[in-house]
């Protein structure tokens, strides 16, 4: 069952949904005694309507998110859960005790239900209710503004828990748990957030949706839930549009990179279809970045042209090697394994025709120069040098009034500011690295190409005379496809721009 704790939505801003939240208001303030002595009144008003708004935002948010699965709100119930007083834990900034009349007014009110199994390591699993869920149609999914998220809350620091012994990461079924830690108060994180602040508050002012109709998203949705453990969510919510930066491994010099976009649990071939403002999109990623930056860092330097997952196996295609994605995925995880647990799954050896041992040896042959700094972990130190161009590059285009939608090591831009985003990453790649830096651009996909490769769309573009329409033909099939979701979401910034 997938949940999401209910202070990690945003606070729509929307005058039915600020209805909604003042009407739980009124109800929490009903169940307190009259005559309190010593509380003041409009603070407690205040606390309460804030609590109320976050929670009606994110049961609305909750309520649209596009999966095969409801998307529960999970309502820590423990008081170890909440700090009004902490900014830089990871504890919910709200008071335990509002929290909770808050949960139990909506209860009273029967504007949710709760899962079967209600009670789960201290918190509950809540969805809205039949009745809240009619005034949220009757609303209907729109674009709305939101509040930014405090720059305390904007970096995060993480590491798994470790043997004490050997400081190795404790493992249960090759997985690892991770917990989260304080973050140091320096000047550079001061900055990472300042930075961090101002990128979303540009976010915040876009919409951000997908030129799909409503069978085409079902269709997404169907392919999210079949490849969940692959993927890093099962399900898209429109409105998780703000970035976070989150490094790992107990140190602010690994990873770094920033997550939170929902853009990101897309798969790759569906991300042509991303609109931003309505506008199509491209997407610019660099080539083979991590062992490149890898090298940059031993003081090596590389061919521009040179391609780190070309390790030399017989018969290579070049970038259409099908072996290619297979290659690029065990280098990758290999030099972010710093525990040196990673290992070739047999399938993968089956399609490479090489066991572990011998992609290792040709990986070594390839890549002599830096093949121990590989083995060691240097991936992670290596995302945050790429993190650092990332930052650089959104500030670059923010400057340009240009959004820009990151993608770890690529760039997601507006069609029309593509020479833009590529002359912004080679030079930052070139200032930060010192070297050189390939880049490989995506094509623009309409819902007709959705599920479609590259290849085959730019095949199919090429036959004409099987794809010459009369303008009524184009017409017809238009209107006969139902875009309600998207149109209906993107009518809302449409609205909120006329009148701003």
């Amino acid at each position: 069952m997938i949940n999401k704790r209910f202070d990690w939505f945003r606070v729509l801003q929307n005058k039915d949904l600020n209805s909604l939240a003042n009407k739980l208001t009124e109800h929490v303030l009903s169940t307190y005694r009259d005559g309190s002595q010593g509380v003041n009144m409009d603070a407690r008003e205040a606390k309460i309507m804030h609590t109320s708004s976050v929670v009606i935002s994110a049961l609305y948010s909750a309520y649209f998110t596009r999966s095969q699965n409801k998307l529960w709100l999970s309502y820590p119930q423990s008081p170890r859960s909440y700090s009004v007083t902490d900014r830089t834990s990871t504890k919910i900034k709200h008071s335990h005790r509002t929290a909770l009349k808050v949960y139990e007014s909506l209860v009273s009110m029967r504007w949710i239900i709760s899962a079967p199994a209600e009670i789960r390591q201290n918190y509950t699993l809540a969805y809205p209710s039949y009745s809240l869920g009619k005034e949220f149609k009757r609303i209907g999914f729109i674009w709305m503004p939101q509040d930014v998220i405090d720059k305390d809350c904007l970096v995060e620091l993480k590491d798994v828990n470790r043997n004490k012994k050997t400081g190795k990461a404790i493992r249960k079924k090759g997985q690892t748990t991770k917990f989260k830690m304080p973050v140091p108060s320096t000047e550079e994180v001061i900055q990472y957030r300042s930075n961090l602040h101002k990128i979303n508050e540009q976010l915040v002012q876009h919409c951000i949706s997908m030129d799909l109709t409503n069978s085409n998203l079902n269709a997404l949705e169907v392919e999210l839930a079949e490849n969940s453990d692959k993927l890093r969510k099962s399900y898209i919510d429109f409105t998780s549009v703000q970035l976070t930066r989150i490094f790992s491994r107990g140190s602010m010099e690994k990873g770094g990179r920033f997550y939170r976009g929902w853009w990101q649990g897309i798969p790759e071939r569906h991300r042509p279809h991303i609109r931003i403002d309505g506008n199509k999109v491209t997407e610019v990623d660099f080539s083979g970045v991590a062992p490149r930056i890898i090298y940059g860092q031993a003081g090596e330097t590389i061919p521009i042209d040179f391609d780190p997952y070309d390790v030399g196996l017989d018969a290579w295609k070049g970038k259409k090697d099908v072996r290619r994605p297979l290659v690029k995925e065990f280098l990758n995880a290999m030099i972010n394994d710093e525990d040196g647990v990673y290992r070739l799954g047999s399938g993968e050896a089956k399609v490479l025709g090489l066991n572990h041992k011998q992609l290792l040896k040709q990986i070594k042959l390839t890549h002599e120069p830096i093949f121990d700094s590989m083995q060691s972990g240097a991936g992670l130190h290596a995302q945050f040098i790429e993190s650092i161009i990332a930052e650089k590059i959104m500030l670059d285009l923010l400057e340009q009034d240009v959004v820009v939608l990151p993608i770890h090591d690529s760039f997601i831009v507006r069609l029309g500011f593509t020479n833009d985003l590529r002359a912004s990453m080679q030079r930052n790649f070139k200032e930060v690295t010192g070297l050189d830096v390939g880049l490989d651009t995506d094509i623009v996909k309409v819902d007709n190409s959705f599920g479609m490769t590259t290849e085959e769309v730019v095949a199919g573009s090429q036959l004409v005379d099987a794809n010459v329409y009369s303008l009524r033909e184009a017409a017809s099939e238009f209107f006969e496809k139902d875009y309600s979701f998207m149109d209906n979401y993107k009518s809302g910034w449409s609205r909120h721009e006329r009148n701003t």
